[in-house]
């Protein structure tokens, strides 16, 4: 590996998830996102919405929709 964290300069070995929310603005819709943050000085270093949770809320919403027929 020789990924390093643009702020602190530490070798990234592994990276942590924090969620958050991701909106298009003020008022938008909102989804649920993650965050990739440096384990040694907090730095975010990218944001994503969440496939587990867009995974999750698909099925959820297919299944109703099949319900509904």
């Amino acid at each position: 590996m020789t990924g390093k964290c643009p702020h602190c300069k530490t070798l990234l070995l592994r990276v942590e998830l924090e969620d958050m929310a991701v909106a298009s603005g003020p008022g938008k819709t909102t989804w649920n996102g993650i965050s990739y943050v440096c384990p040694s000085c907090r730095t975010i270093l990218g944001v994503s919405i969440d496939p587990v949770a867009l995974k999750t809320e698909l099925a959820d919403e297919i299944l109703r929709a099949l319900d509904r027929r």
